[in-house]
């Protein structure tokens, strides 16, 4: 341990349900990584633990590992861990990520990673991310899948679940005193590259109409909204939009579904944490519309102390538009500008 803390390798501790695309985004993560010129080593535990079975011949099968005694899979992970606290060790990498799940939801009970819990304190990693996704991408997914097909997991099934793991994350982090953060699996590399390597990252959060972007009708503004992020990651690459999780619209006719509403819920809970992490806000309007996610989102990061920004396309805005920013731009390219010179200025 001792070791570990002298070194300068940053270590990265990554949760996040099963099916949530936390592989996918980590594949990306580690190219985004290697452009930069950064030596990055990615552990995916669960992967090494089923390995590891394999070279003492006492094999973990993927469909049913979690079958196994909850001693021999904590024994399993320990060993994976104390490998990867070796790598760490050495120095060799700038960075070290580890892959990871807190819990699993498995035959319809809650199956906790003792193991994980016992070397977070040891490695304490610099920050900790918490992979989400939207729960019909994640049920879709696990559907299809030769191990979680038959546990028929449902909507509110997955919600419960994703929310424990981000309980978890928390409760792993905050005694610590270890920044956590919840990432959209949909989301840029660049976001995480950003604030695993750059510790003066600032991190955004974008608000837009997302109501207004679905569908046929919606095509226009999305490629508008996609255009500004794009324009604005080249500035600061950490922000985060929150269409990347998406839900579709509720149809009010008296006879909304419980799991309908309970999505909703779950993803405005996800909005509430993405503006809590936030350092500071943007606005972005491709056209004025009326908007009750930004009516309620702009005022609650502008009353937390923290700066927001709005690209508002008219030269009359409302009076709630106003005083809960920090500055208006009339159209996005004078946000950039403005962008580039605050960065400047606090270099």
């Amino acid at each position: 341990m001792e070791a570990m803390m002298k070194n300068k390798t940053i270590v990265i501790w990554i949760a996040g349900i099963t099916g949530c695309r936390q592989k996918k985004y980590l594949t990306k993560l580690l190219w985004s990584c290697r452009r930069k010129g950064k030596k990055v080593k990615l552990f995916r535990t669960g992967d090494m633990m089923i390995e590891q079975g394999k070279i003492i011949r006492r094999p973990l099968f993927r469909k049913n590992i979690l079958d196994a005694d909850p001693w021999i899979l904590d024994e399993r992970k320990a060993a994976v861990f104390e490998i990867i606290q070796r790598h760490v060790s050495s120095g060799d990498y700038d960075a070290i990520i580890i892959s990871d799940h807190l819990c699993f939801f498995w035959k319809d009970d809650f199956i906790e990673a003792h193991a994980s819990f016992s070397y977070f304190p040891i490695f304490r990693p610099q920050k900790l991310f918490c992979f989400v996704d939207g729960p019909q991408s994640i049920v879709s997914k696990l559907s299809d899948d030769e191990s979680w097909g038959p546990q028929k997991l449902d909507l509110q099934k997955v919600i419960l679940w994703q929310s424990t793991e981000m309980i978890l994350a928390k409760s792993l982090a905050l005694p610590q005193r270890i920044p956590w953060f919840v990432i959209p699996s949909a989301e840029s590399p660049e976001v995480l590259c950003e604030l695993i390597f750059n510790p003066e990252a600032e991190l955004f959060f974008a608000m837009v109409p997302i109501t207004h972007l679905m569908g046929e009708a919606g095509e226009e503004d999305r490629a508008k909204v996609a255009n500004f992020i794009e324009s604005f990651r080249k500035i600061h690459p950490a922000i985060i939009n929150p269409y990347t999780i998406q839900v579709g619209k509720i149809e009010i006719n008296g006879n909304v579904s419980d799991e309908r509403l309970a999505v909703h819920r779950h993803v405005l809970a996800l909005n509430d944490r993405f503006i809590d992490q936030a350092d500071s806000g943007v606005v972005f309007m491709p056209r004025v519309v009326t908007s009750d996610g930004i009516g309620y989102e702009q005022p609650t990061i502008f009353r937390r102390g923290k700066e927001v920004f709005v690209v508002h396309p008219e030269k009359d805005a409302g009076p709630h538009k106003v005083k809960f920013a920090s500055k208006v731009f009339g159209d996005s390219g004078s946000l950039f500008r403005f962008m580039q010179e605050r960065k400047n200025n606090k270099k």
